[in-house]
């Protein structure tokens, strides 16, 4: 996600929740590469609101074992080859496919999950082409449990 798309998001939420915005409880960002945190509290910083600066941005692994009401996953990927990184540790029982990483990624949005990245790419991976699917397949604005995929590629 661009650094002004970050922005964006950043001050919609902040105008939404207004003061029920709580970094601890209200807004998470889950990333696959640890560098990415950094970049995205460089693009966040310029706005100069204290709220975002508690906000949490950190790997699947970390958010282990903690939800947000609402969940942004950047899935980071513009290239085929970065896929393989974000579905290596997926593995097939049962004839269906497993992705642990995804799953908890998935499970830590208590309200809505919003899920940002190149649908091109991603939609190369069998999983993640259902998984669009699948929120291409629900009524926005009208469900608590909202999934939404952003498309990053212009």
């Amino acid at each position: 996600m661009k650094r002004n798309s970050w922005r964006r998001c950043c001050i919609a939420f902040i105008a939404f929740y207004g003061a029920r915005f709580d970094a601890d409880k209200t807004v998470g960002v889950i990333v696959p590469y640890r560098n990415q945190i950094a970049m995205i509290r460089q693009a966040i910083e310029p706005l100069d609101v204290p709220a975002l600066e508690n906000i949490s941005i950190d790997t699947v692994e970390r958010y282990q074992g903690s939800q947000r009401d609402v969940m942004i996953y950047s899935f980071t990927v513009q290239h085929r080859y970065q896929l393989d990184f974000l579905t290596a540790n997926s593995f097939e029982e049962g004839g269906r496919v497993i992705d642990r990483k995804l799953n908890v990624a998935l499970t830590r949005a208590r309200l809505q999950m919003i899920c940002i990245g190149c649908e091109e790419v991603l939609k190369e991976d069998a999983l993640f082409k259902k998984l669009i699917a699948h929120s291409a397949s629900i009524t926005h604005g009208e469900r608590e449990d909202e999934f939404l995929i952003i498309n990053t590629k212009n």
